[in-house]
């Protein structure tokens, strides 16, 4: 169990099998555009679950 983290439970649309975010590891890189997507690996037939997609990056002012 990650103690401080949510137990949210999540339906894969693929193969309607249910899990918890506690039980899987979230597909991040960390990417230099990291926007905060939450996407997932279903671990019943392994297609990819996205909670949260990622936000479209915007121009900085500075630029």
């Amino acid at each position: 169990m990650i103690y401080g983290k949510k137990e949210r439970f999540y339906v894969c649309s693929a193969c309607v099998f249910k899990f918890s975010n506690l039980d899987v590891d979230r597909t991040c890189s960390n990417c230099f555009a990291c926007t905060g997507c939450e996407i997932y690996i279903c671990p019943s037939c392994g297609e990819e679950v996205v909670i949260k997609p990622m936000k479209p990056m915007t121009k900085s002012k500075n630029s």
